[in-house]
């Protein structure tokens, strides 16, 4: 297959569909259809798509800028609403239904129902595991401060645990903290000299960092 026809628009990715028929995407919303010649689709977006999918002639997906997601029904391509504003880079779909798209920030949007309605479910998890936690100063001789980073509004709670796993009541807390950099101070004055571990739980999220406490 030899296309002679100039593009004049940086191409991304590409998905062959066959041996005779292609599919491309680049920036400025293109996609073209590639045959025996070129098809230029209308898409009306102006987003730089990343990356491209098709999974027959008939179902296709494209990612890219500004959290775009377009999918071919099998006439035209039309806009899905991904509920994120981040880069997506790559696009993958295992059937008609089933399939991710990822992203900066480390977005992962997952689908069940061919792009209906994506799903951040998986990129908040991650989002949320990634807390940034800083506890400072570290070694503490009178008070803590844990800032953290949130994507979303949630309500916070840690517990201070001493090396043998029981709970220090005393640096035990529970609030609602807002989207953004969030600080919260402990009095650590009262405590015996030794190691810690503090336990921050944000809905599902876990996070442990060790504390050692001076005099």
């Amino acid at each position: 297959m030899t296309i002679s026809e100039t593009i004049t628009e940086k191409l991304n990715s590409v998905c062959a569909i066959d041996s005779m028929s292609a599919w491309a995407a680049g920036d400025n919303g293109t996609i073209i259809k590639i045959g025996n010649h070129l098809t230029y689709e209308v898409t009306g977006v102006s987003a730089n798509i990343k990356s491209i999918i098709m999974i027959d002639s008939f179902h296709g997906w494209v990612c890219g800028s500004g959290g775009t997601i377009l999918r071919y029904n099998g006439s035209y391509w039309e806009t899905q609403l991904s509920g994120v504003t981040t880069e997506l880079t790559g696009v993958s779909f295992s059937d008609s239904l089933n399939g991710l798209a990822v992203g900066f920030a480390g977005v992962v949007l997952h689908t069940q129902n061919g792009g209906g309605q994506a799903s951040s479910d998986v990129s908040e998890r991650i989002a949320m595991a990634r807390l940034n936690v800083v506890v400072t100063p570290n070694p503490s001789s009178s008070s803590i401060k844990v800032s953290f980073l949130a994507p979303k509004a949630f309500l916070f709670s840690s517990e201070l645990v001493d090396i043998r796993g029981q709970r220090v009541n005393s640096l035990s807390s529970s609030k609602k903290v807002h989207i953004g950099q969030n600080s919260i101070l402990f009095d650590s004055s009262k405590l015996p000299c030794g190691l810690y571990i503090m336990r921050i739980k944000c809905d599902n999220v876990t996070v442990s960092r060790k504390i050692i406490i001076t005099k």
